[in-house]
């Protein structure tokens, strides 16, 4: 579900991240003045997306019940 945050609320977020359709999923380092990972670094919740989407890449679609 997508929603926007208000922006006082950024800073008592663990992580943030951005999805899109060549993006997949991406982590974000700062949002404003408030910094979630170092610039290059992936928090873990993204990191576990990340590898989920990655094996549901690997899936054959076809066989997927939604």
């Amino acid at each position: 579900m997508e929603k926007a945050i208000p922006t006082d609320k950024i800073s008592s977020m663990d992580e943030a991240f951005l999805t899109g359709t060549t993006t997949q999923i991406a982590s974000i380092s700062k949002l404003g003045e408030h910094t979630y990972q170092t610039f290059g670094a992936i928090g873990p919740n993204t990191y576990k997306l990340q590898e989920a989407f990655a094996k549901l890449k690997e899936l054959d679609s076809s066989t997927l019940i939604l």
